[in-house]
């Protein structure tokens, strides 16, 4: 059975938000990478190059909150 895109993209995000709220900052958003890469509706998803500027600051500091922004506005 194939899952919608729409499905995939929440499957995505709740298991992002899931490590986020270990405290996995940057694990969360590979996550979500990772996620969107795996289906073909998602694999060339625009928000994945704003995901890698994300990463770019995610390893300068930048706060959880950005990252919960940033995964709950994938659509």
């Amino acid at each position: 059975m194939k899952t919608t895109r729409e499905a995939h993209i929440r499957w995505c995000r709740d298991r992002a938000l899931e490590i986020l709220g270990e405290g996995d900052i940057s694990g969360a958003y590979a996550s979500m990478y990772s996620g969107l890469r795996e289906h073909p509706a998602t694999k060339d998803h625009p928000e994945l190059e704003e995901g890698a500027t994300l990463l770019v600051i995610l390893m300068m500091g930048d706060s959880a909150d950005n990252v919960r922004k940033f995964i709950e506005s994938i659509e």
